[in-house]
């Protein structure tokens, strides 16, 4: 039996989705990378990463996260803070404004992606969680 009709099935959920995303946060001043970095810094302790950590999260080279950071804090510089971690590394720690606009986003990016995971049930979320990644 191939596997292979599923994996090009879900590779085209997949682009359905990540363009529906990226269609329904146009309206906003935030990307979907955007969104992984905030999501991923809220399920942090204290709400804090180290940029490599990060980096890994959102599935980025550390120059493509550098550059994310910078846009995000030029066009909302109160929702993330640069920080020193106890050991001295770089870190990127999410604000109170930030929990805000997550929130904000979160209610979006659910209600963008309802449609395709109700209707195709839990085996789809394996697929929400690597658009985390993408």
């Amino acid at each position: 039996m191939s596997l292979i009709p599923e994996w090009l099935d879900l590779a085209d959920r997949y682009q359905r989705i990540s363009t529906a995303l990226t269609q329904s946060l146009a309206g906003s001043a935030y990307t979907v990378k955007d969104y992984c970095v905030l999501y991923f810094l809220s399920q942090a302790k204290n709400q804090q990463l180290r940029l490599t950590d990060l980096q890994m999260r959102v599935g980025v080279s550390a120059s493509t996260l550098l550059h994310l950071i910078r846009q995000l804090k030029a066009r909302s510089p109160d929702v993330i803070q640069s920080v020193t971690n106890e050991q001295q590394e770089a870190s990127v720690q999410l604000t109170v404004a930030g929990q805000a606009v997550l929130k904000t986003l979160t209610q979006q990016v659910e209600r963008t992606l309802t449609p395709y995971l109700e209707s195709a049930g839990q085996s789809n979320l394996v697929l929400a969680e690597a658009l985390m990644l993408d």
